[in-house]
């Protein structure tokens, strides 16, 4: 067991120093939410994320982006997913379904703030955690499932992009997305929404209801119930041309075609060449290869149909205590669909039989129409329950609850080559690799095969929370809030035996573990003189299978004058490693087309110079340390009139020790640097000779502590609020300058500069303008994606540097209410349709980036009834 002491008395005093750095500020602060359920007469204390300690304001030492219910409406988003991919920080390495296919991650939706990752992105719900998404994504990242939040139960989305573990233990390491539903909601309300693109494909319907029952200050009590239904239409490479076509080289790029082609491609078992196709169409011919084009063949968005259901009642005692409780259910079901099966050379073909017109024996490339498109089928479901107490003793508030969660999913995938009985029909002449139209129907169901993923997250957590006013000091109230929580969390992830029947079986893996957690935190608001407010905070956290971390987090705000908030905060943050990266079994593959640095310069021979293969063994690791950070941030909120506010609010966070797997081709470059990864067999005598190892056998690729990231820059703001001749006119504006994104894949490598590289634009932004006049409001807003650099370069002879271009869409929307709680929302997304800059490094020109919808038209009823 490795245990980390950081004691707060060693990282509190470095950062002191930087309330003299305070110069610039924080995220968009929208004004604190309201609704049209609840008017209030008096100033109610709140938490807001970031802290523990009950506050009347939302401006508080750490910067909080805030979403309200009506923010989401405005926007035209449908999802909480999509309400997030407009939160300038929420930057590469999140999951969608657009990239989240039939594999890691699959079905699923996870946001990545400051692009560090799912790993470091926190999701609660209501300030409390929610079981992990059972599908792990890239690198056995834990995630929460977006997807499986009530949109109609929101009443806000808290964002913290400001590192959090201090407050909130693991996962916080980059931020914290905190999702508020409503509390006291009375009277019943239905939404409606549909929407569709321009072109077809990606076309949306919903409908959600909400239900509340009592009024918690005059019934002492109160029961609210959401319902959501949401359906999203594939979009597949054939619905747009530009995303149908994989050959790049009229655009100066590479024509992207793959030789997996139909009819297949041969090579010759004796000469190792390929052969001429005979069947093969003009327009695919590429030398004597055929070549397909993959990208009409792969859903670009896949369809998806989800129901949720949510429950949270409460009712205060006698004893003057209120007991609370929430019930929630998830089901979600995700379908899409790849190219038909392939052979990559792994099927061969004797001569002699009426399907091999060559001659001699060959092995197989090609692609194989008839099986029909491999089918994907995700069907998660997540329930989720918790009970709770809250109440006050002489001023000191607590809060209590204990609950429960799950996620249980099943992935089948459909049309996949079983190898041996694939063979057997080659072998039998009954199925053409080289002229399919001769293979029949009932050979090629005989090859094809079904296997069935199955996998279960639970969590199970204790918490208490207090908080009050200690004592009053000469600049105002010392208020600390404490607590523990303990939650016991397990993970298990199977892989269908089929699937190692499979000519290209993907093999994710046996994860079978769990793990306990207990954390004591401590919080203290102290006022040091008036105007200037001092956040200290420190956690303990100890895992069954980890250890213990201590995180210590320092934050001032400082109020000189009124209208301007001067902030900044440092401390330290860590992440346990996740299940998945410590209980995957072991995987076994072959890395191939390996050169050997120690034997090429020597021997010079194709075999270590290229031809080398070896055996590749990946899998978790129980020696695994901690992922550590350090993060500082430092701004100003200022506020020059009424109602209007400026922001800037620059960032810093170094991400180190991060847990990876390398590849083989990084371990054998820097072979000295990980001893025992390469395993060698013995030198012969002519390699003692010449004075190098013997050839490799085995590398081990497991998850090591091995990364580091260094991101920084800066998070700009602008709000207000005007009146001008009767029309009401709000303004919101968010930006995010990504200054730095440096990172070290090895201890020994060097530090690259990611930002303004592939995926990695330097700016963000999303604004927009409302404009209300009576009855009538019309909100239009726009979307900004920076340029950055392509991946690959073109062609020779130019082989020059491109970048793909910025990205500037536009949405609007034009609403009209008719009652209070009743309103008719018409909108319009990329108004001017307006396709996604080119990227020559892709199978279709688009990156994650793209807009690949088009111009999209939707319309939402919303009716309150009376």
């Amino acid at each position: 067991m490795k245990t980390r002491n950081r004691r707060a008395a060693t990282a509190i005093p470095a950062l002191l120093p930087l309330h003299a750095l305070i110069a610039t500020a924080i995220h968009a602060q929208t004004p604190p939410p309201t609704t049209e359920d609840k008017p209030r007469d008096r100033v109610e204390r709140v938490v807001v994320t970031g802290s523990n300690i009950k506050r009347t304001d939302f401006e508080g030492p750490l910067p909080v982006t805030i979403l309200t219910a009506e923010d989401l409406a405005k926007s035209g988003v449908g999802t909480v997913a999509e309400a997030l991919r407009k939160v300038t920080a929420n930057s590469t390495g999140r999951v969608e379904e657009r990239n989240a296919i039939g594999g890691l991650g699959a079905g699923g939706a996870g946001a990545s703030l400051r692009g560090l990752g799912l790993n470091a992105t926190l999701l609660l719900v209501n300030g409390r955690r929610t079981t992990h998404y059972a599908f792990p994504g890239g690198g056995g990242a834990s995630f929460s499932n977006l997807n499986e939040i009530p949109v109609a139960a929101i009443e806000r989305i808290e964002v913290l992009g400001d590192g959090a573990s201090a407050i909130y233990g693991s996962d916080a390491i980059a931020g914290v997305i905190n999702v508020i539903t409503r509390r006291d909601y009375q009277g019943a309300q239905v939404t409606a929404r549909a929407g569709d693109s321009q072109e077809g494909g990606g076309a949306q319907t919903s409908v959600n209801g909400l239900i509340g029952f009592g009024n918690p200050v005059s019934d002492k009590r109160n029961l609210l119930v959401s319902l959501d239904y949401y359906k999203l239409q594939s979009l597949n490479g054939t619905d747009r041309g530009y995303l149908s076509n994989s050959n790049l080289s009229t655009s100066g790029g590479y024509d992207r075609r793959l030789i997996f082609s139909t009819p297949a491609n041969a090579i010759s078992l004796v000469t190792g060449q390929y052969l001429p196709v005979p069947n093969c169409p003009a327009e695919s011919r590429r030398g004597v290869q055929c070549v397909a084009d993959f990208a009409p063949l792969v859903t670009r968005i896949p369809s998806s149909e989800r129901m949720n259901v949510h429950a949270l009642g409460s009712m205060d005692l006698a004893s003057g205590q209120t007991v609370f409780g929430e019930a929630s259910h998830s089901k979600i079901v995700t379908e899409s669909r790849v190219s038909p099966d392939l052979a990559s050379g792994n099927l061969s073909l004797q001569t002699g039989l009426p399907n091999n017109p060559f001659g001699v024996p060959v092995a197989i490339v090609g692609l194989f129409p008839e099986l029909g498109p491999r089918h994907f089928t995700t069907d998660s479901a997540t329930s989720r329950l918790l009970a709770g107490v809250r109440g006050a003793v002489r001023d000191i508030d607590y809060d209590a609850a204990i609950g429960w969660s799950r996620n249980e999913i099943s992935d089948t995938l459909r049309n996949q080559i079983r190898r041996s009985a694939m063979q057997s029909a080659l072998a039998a002449g009954t199925f053409f690799p080289f002229d399919p139209a001769r293979t029949s129907a009932a050979v090629a169901d005989s090859v094809k095969g079904t296997a069935v993923r199955e996998a279960e997250s639970s969590n199970r957590f204790v918490d208490l929370r207090l908080s009050g006013q200690v004592t009053q000091l000469p600049a105002g109230p010392l208020n600390v809030a404490g607590g523990f929580d303990y939650r016991k969390e397990s993970l298990s992830d199977k892989s269908d035996p089929a699937t190692s029947t499979f000519l290209n079986g993907v093999d994710y893996g046996t994860i079978d573990g769990d793990r306990s957690a207990t954390a004591f935190f401590l919080e203290a608001s102290v006022p040091l003189w008036r105007g200037l407010e001092t956040q200290i905070a420190v956690r303990r956290d100890r895992y069954s299978d980890f250890g213990s971390a201590t995180s210590p987090k320092l934050a001032l705000a400082w109020r000189p004058v009124k209208g301007l908030l001067l902030r900044a905060s440092g401390g330290d943050g860590f992440r346990a490693p996740t299940l998945a990266q410590i209980y995957l079994g072991t995987q076994n593959a072959f890395a191939n087309g390996l050169i050997d640095p120690r034997r090429c310069p020597v021997t010079r021979t194709p075999t270590d110079c290229g031809g080398t293969s070896a055996r590749s063994i990946t899998g978790g690791n129980p020696n695994l340390v901690a992922e550590e950070s350090r993060s500082y941030s430092t701004g100003i909120l200022w506020e020059p009139v009424d109602r209007w506010s400026l922001g800037v609010d620059y960032y810093r966070i170094e991400y180190s020790n991060r847990i990876a797997t390398l590849g083989a081709t990084t371990i054998l470059a820097q072979e000295s640097g990980f001893p025992g990864a390469v395993v060698r067999n013995a030198a012969t005598a002519a390699d003692i000779a010449a004075g190098i190892p013997g050839t490799i056998n085995t590398i081990n690729d497991r998850y090591i502590n091995v990364g580091f990231t260094q991101v920084s820059g800066f998070d700009l703001s602008m709000n207000g609020q005007s009146r001008v001749n009767g029309f009401d006119i709000q303004l919101r504006a968010l930006a995010t300058y990504q200054q730095n994104k440096r990172i070290r894949s090895t201890p020994a490598a060097t530090l690259n500069q990611l930002a303004g590289s592939f995926e990695e634009p330097r700016w963000r932004a999303n604004g927009a303008v409302d404009v209300r006049h009576g009855r009538w409001e019309g909100t239009f807003g726009a979307r900004y994606v920076g340029s950055f650099r392509d991946a690959s370069n073109t062609p020779p002879p130019e082989n020059a540097v491109r970048k793909v271009g910025a990205e500037l869409l536009y949405d609007t929307q034009l609403r009209y209410r008719f009652g209070e709680g009743r309103v008719v929302r018409f909108g319009i997304n990329n108004v001017f349709d307006k396709e996604a800059p080119l990227s020559l490094a892709t199978l279709t020109g688009q990156t994650a980036f793209a807009d690949i919808l088009g111009r999209y038209f939707y319309v939402e009823l919303a009716y309150r009834f009376r």
